[in-house]
């Protein structure tokens, strides 16, 4: 039998062309977000909404300020959510203007290589419909409470005919839910609560951004510590809930993020038993505690407080992690439970 010779090229293959168009970037970055396997938790959960979101402040550091105006309203407004490209085909059309592609390669050299989050990388984050300020001294705005500010009649029923005039965002980080909350009840004051000044400076800057001066106020405190008599007819937190072993599993994104805002203790409820703990004190008499704990602290709260009297919020995607506590439910248990 004749023996065959295979032959192997010595050639490299082809590069892939150039991208032309603002579009055949998208495409590039959203294969090669895609192809890295980055985690997408802590950003726009899919590869191609965080390529969509890279390329837009991309092309925002690069417009003219009429341009960028223009495309500030073509998402929705000016402070709105960036997820607008499926619109965009007179943009997308375009070749790219000079300075972008420089600057959306850095982008994606810190968003791959370093593992850094998208909204770190530019600035800014999404959130309940508007893009907030961000930087490495605040979490990164996401909370499964964004889901009731979105359902704005089934948050009004919690209160019936007494929406609060009052409410605080305990643990308030980037100031996103104080200041959606603000805007959600119109006619009431917030006070945004933190540990860190450098959080409080990155909320307050946000407040400027929304012109909430004079409705929503920055403080100082550990949880309620500095909050003297204050009374709120609501109280929401996202505190940290992470238990010690899911923080020593987390992906690199997270740990860009600070471990204050994250770090829930050994179990998870380091933060969350005193604020379940002291929140009566500092409610009026028909005031609410809405809480987000996660899928994991909301089991072990259920085990081990089964006589803790909260409502845990359904979702749409079969899952809480988020209660709603009235004051005398609380006080009544913290009374009881040693």
């Amino acid at each position: 039998m004749k023996r065959t010779t295979t032959h192997r090229s010595t050639e490299e293959p082809a590069p892939a062309p150039t991208p032309r168009t603002i579009g055949e970037w998208l495409h590039m970055a959203t294969a090669q977000i895609t192809a890295t396997e980055v985690s997408l938790e802590s950003g726009m959960q899919e590869a191609c909404l965080e390529a969509e979101f890279l390329v837009y402040h991309a092309l925002l550091r690069v417009l003219s300020p009429k341009e960028v105006e223009r495309l500030r309203s073509e998402g929705a407004g000016r402070r709105k959510a960036a997820q607008v490209l499926a619109r965009w085909q007179e943009w997308l059309r375009k070749p790219p203007p000079p300075g972008f592609v420089v600057i959306l390669t850095e982008f994606l050299q810190k968003r791959l290589q370093q593992r850094i989050p998208a909204a770190y990388v530019v600035g800014e984050a999404p959130f309940a419909g508007h893009l907030y300020l961000v930087t490495p001294d605040v979490l990164i705005p996401r909370s499964r409470i964004e889901n009731m500010l979105l359902d704005r009649k089934k948050l009004y029923r919690l209160f019936a005919d007494c929406p609060p005039s009052t409410i605080l965002d305990l643990g308030t980080g980037s100031g996103c839910l104080a200041i959606a909350f603000a805007m959600a009840f119109p006619k009431a004051q917030v006070d945004g609560v933190d540990i860190s000044p450098a959080a409080l400076a990155v909320a307050a800057a946000n407040g400027r951004r929304f012109k909430m001066e004079g409705r929503v106020h920055w403080r100082q405190s550990d949880l309620f510590a500095q909050l003297g008599q204050r009374r709120y007819g609501l109280i929401v937190s996202n505190p940290p809930y992470v238990d010690r072993q899911s923080m020593a599993a987390l992906p690199p994104e997270y740990l860009q993020e600070p471990a204050l805002a994250l770090d829930g203790g050994e179990d998870g409820l380091a933060v969350v038993e005193p604020i379940l703990r002291q929140a009566a004190d500092y409610l009026t008499d028909k005031g609410l505690l809405v809480c987000e704990v996660g899928d994991v602290t909301e089991q072990r709260m259920r085990n081990r407080w089964p006589d803790l009297s909260v409502e845990w919020i359904p979702f749409h995607f079969q899952a809480s992690g988020v209660f709603v506590a009235r004051k005398e439910s609380l006080a009544t248990w913290a009374r009881a439970t040693p």
